[in-house]
Parts: C-alpha cells; sequence; structure tokens
C-alpha cells in the first residue's frame, strides 16, 4: 500500500465509495500501518548509527521502543525516548539524514525526566526542556536547566513539514 495524494474535491460532486476508500480509508490505514520508521541506533538502511556519540535508546524493548523518525509525505516525525551516556549539549541526540530535514531551524517543546534512581549530578531536578532541530539535521537539548544528566530519559517526539511556511 502507498500514500496516494488526495483528491481535490469538486462542489456539488457527488463522492462514490470507492473513490472514499481510495483517498480517505487507504491514506489513514497507510498512516497506521506503513511508514517506514528508520531506528535512530541502526541508521536504516546505511547501518551506522545516527544517534551522537554521548546518546543511546532508554527504551528499547519497553513501550517506547527505539529512537525512531519517518517520513510520510511532506512530514517528518520521530518518537521514542533517548538518553546520554554523558553531559555535553555539543553533542545531538542524533541526526537527521538529508531528505528529512527542516527547511529551517525549529524549537520544539520536549519531555524529560530524572532517573528513576535518583543520583541528579546537576541540581536541575526542574526542567525547562526544549528540543532544537537544526536545518543542518541534528537534534539537540537545552534550555534553562534542561541539560540531561546520565541514565535521565529525554523525549525525541516531533512532527514538522519539510515545505518552507512562507511559500
Amino acid at each position: 500500500m502507498a500514500w496516494i495524494t488526495p483528491r481535490t474535491w469538486v462542489a456539488s460532486e457527488v463522492v462514490s465509495a470507492s473513490t472514499m476508500n481510495t483517498h480517505l480509508r487507504d491514506n489513514l490505514d497507510f498512516l497506521q500501518h506503513s511508514p517506514v520508521w528508520i531506528e535512530a541506533r541502526s541508521g536504516g538502511a546505511g547501518g551506522a548509527s545516527l544517534f551522537g556519540s554521548d546518546w543511546v535508546d532508554y527504551d528499547l524493548t519497553g513501550q517506547w521502543g527505539p529512537v525512531r523518525f519517518c517520513k510520510v509525505g511532506n512530514w517528518v516525525m520521530s518518537v521514542g525516548l533517548a538518553t546520554p551516556t554523558v553531559v555535553s549539549p555539543a553533542v545531538p541526540i542524533y541526526t537527521l539524514p538529508v531528505g528529512y530535514r527542516p527547511v529551517r531551524s525549529l524549537v520544539a517543546q520536549s519531555t524529560a525526566a530524572e532517573n528513576a534512581g535518583g543520583g541528579d549530578t546537576s541540581g536541575n531536578n526542574e526542567r525547562v526542556p526544549t528540543t532544537f532541530i537544526g536545518n543542518n539535521g541534528g537534534i539537540s537539548t537545552g534550555g534553562a536547566n534542561a541539560l540531561p544528566d546520565p541514565g535521565d530519559w529525554w523525549s525525541v517526539f516531533f512532527i514538522f513539514s519539510l515545505e518552507d511556511p512562507d511559500n
């Protein structure tokens, strides 16, 4: 099954069941079941990890699964949780490959949490998390008191359009 560009409806058009099934049902099924998710740790078909050197999956086999991303039409989505092995704001969580990068850099709110085992060494018990999505493809963290400690988790959930909103 492939994504089909949705039909542009015409005023007073009589819509058949097969047309609705093609343009609505089948595309919704595609969104639910068919996007090819690329895992950041494996880099997809290329095999090389896309993670920055200081980041790994937080929940590889649990309910969140590995950090991964996909593209549907002009939209890029990412899901998963990552954790740093050291605190280093200069190292991206992972880098999106060409074709998955935004037209310009974006900023999105994120979610982070202290490791349940404690051990916070930074004093940053309250997080004001921000995720930066660079037009160079780098997904990084930052914000006031937002750098995670090793073992803390950081969400990499986002969705953005590849189209330039000004054009």
